[in-house]
């Protein structure tokens, strides 16, 4: 595993150890979950064509998106589970 890897996923353990969240991987075969498997491999004409209720879709804005990063790095700051890792 390359060296970034392993630090998210250290990093992952710590909060879930010391907030007590366990995480349980779960396969799902392709044909089950269609679109995540078409989105993993960017196949974005073959989504427009089998999924039309996205084209509704609003995005999210750039100001939402940066607000959820803002109390994500907040919560990370006053927390001392990243020292060290």
């Amino acid at each position: 595993m390359r060296e970034g890897t392993m630090l998210h996923l250290r990093r992952i353990a710590l909060l879930t150890t010391a907030h007590d969240i366990c995480i349980h991987a779960l396969w799902i075969s392709t044909h089950e979950n269609r679109l995540a498997d078409l989105l993993s491999r960017a196949k974005f004409s073959t989504i427009a064509d089998e999924f039309p209720q996205l084209a509704t879709l609003q995005p999210i804005s750039a100001s939402r998106r940066a607000s959820g990063t803002a109390r994500f790095l907040l919560i990370a700051q006053q927390s001392d589970i990243f020292d060290g890792v």
